[in-house]
């Protein structure tokens, strides 16, 4: 069967395969097994059982018609699909060494586009055991997806991959765990997914600690993280300012921390040295009410327009203050505008010493702070 299969693979070209799908078992103790493409080139490889779920990868450096997965179709399974940029193909072995094939191309733009975020984007994919997701509604108990959740889904992974692209090309610490706190991390269960990530997809060794104002949400936390065995993830009650253990922090997460909670977190961040920085502000008030500016004051006629002028001057600030301070920073779209229009990411990475250009950012802000009579926590805080 494989001479057969091979003579049709020769019309497909194998850096634009996104995904292999193998299923109709015959002699596997698997029920179905999926490749899918990721941003490094790499295929990762997920193994389904009734009960659990493997994963390997095959190097983007390997050539993948020559490697052994595509022995398994008309031995072990019956049924194999292929996706590229432009077709699906679909393969089914039968009696007699008979191959039948089948080459659809793409007429949907939408499958297209889900396909290309499935294959490009996803580094969470059904099958994987993340019991966050069944609890978050997003996966089913035997951890398939669950069809109307998808679009959460696909807002989840483009967290993880925003993570995964800040630490792409970084060797965590030889002599200790990477550590991470969360401040602000109320009940979201990404916390739970971001210590899936290290431990599964990265096998670090991680050391994660959430915090938050709330006691019964940090009761609540701590029993899931136990639930789950997560043993080196933990919650505490309080505001990052009081994290005062010795050991270094490698990296700091606020999602979605209220009005000036981020400026806390940034400052921390930057007083502690901590070299990496994933945050989603909120609720960006105090600008907003501190707003005046002889040249711009028209903008204050418009209530929706000074709200969201507040936010955007209040996030670029934060950015510009970052990069005073020796952080390289991309300010990007968390998730689509029609979702939220609260969806700006700040992501930062330490570099180097001070220079020329950082105090060019600073001045930067105080231009901004004389142009609109605001005076931002985190400017006080750095200059205290």
């Amino acid at each position: 069967m494989n001479d057969l299969l091979s003579a049709e693979l020769k019309n497909i070209i194998p850096e634009k395969v996104r995904r292999i799908v193998f299923t109709a078992p015959a002699k596997s103790e698997y029920k179905k097994i999926t490749a899918i493409r990721l941003a490094s080139g790499d295929m990762q490889i997920e193994k389904l059982t009734a009960k659990q779920a493997f994963h390997e990868k095959i190097s983007a450096s390997e050539k993948l018609f020559e490697h052994n997965i595509f022995s398994l179709f008309g031995t072990a399974f019956m049924q194999l699909e292929i996706t590229d940029e432009e077709f699906t193909y679909n393969f089914r072995a039968a009696k007699k060494r008979t191959l039948f094939n089948r080459k659809k191309l793409k007429n949907n733009v939408q499958n297209i586009q889900q396909t290309q975020d499935r294959s490009k984007n996803y580094i969470l994919n059904e099958g994987m055991k993340i019991e966050a997701l069944v609890d978050l509604g997003v996966f089913h108990s035997d951890f398939t997806l669950i069809k109307k959740s998808y679009a959460k889904f696909r807002q989840i992974n483009r967290f993880v991959e925003f993570t995964d692209e800040l630490l792409k090309n970084v060797e965590p610490p030889s002599d200790r765990p990477f550590t991470v706190v969360d401040f602000g991390c109320g009940k979201s269960y990404l916390t739970f997914i971001l210590y899936y990530y290290f431990t599964e997809i990265r096998h670090w060794n991680v050391k994660m600690i959430g915090m938050d104002l709330k006691e019964d949400v940090i009761d609540s936390c701590n029993a899931v993280a136990v639930k789950y065995k997560y043993d080196n993830l933990s919650f505490r009650c309080g505001d990052i300012g009081k994290y005062n253990e010795n050991s270094p922090v490698d990296m700091i997460v606020t999602l979605h921390a209220c009005d000036t909670a981020t400026d806390y977190a940034l400052f921390h961040a930057i007083k502690k040295n901590v070299k990496y920085i994933i945050s989603v502000p909120c609720c960006q008030h105090e600008l907003n009410e501190q707003f005046n500016s002889c040249n711009f004051q028209f903008l204050g006629d418009y209530g929706l327009i000074k709200e969201r002028f507040s936010a955007l001057l209040t996030d670029t600030i934060r950015a510009e203050l970052l990069k005073s301070r020796n952080y390289n920073v991309q300010i990007m779209e968390f998730v689509d505008l029609c979702h939220t229009p609260k969806n700006i990411m700040i992501r930062a990475e330490q570099y180097g010493k001070h220079n020329q250009k950082c105090s060019e950012h600073l001045a930067n802000v105080e231009k901004l702070m004389q142009e609109f009579s605001v005076t931002p926590t985190l400017y006080k805080l750095l200059m205290q």
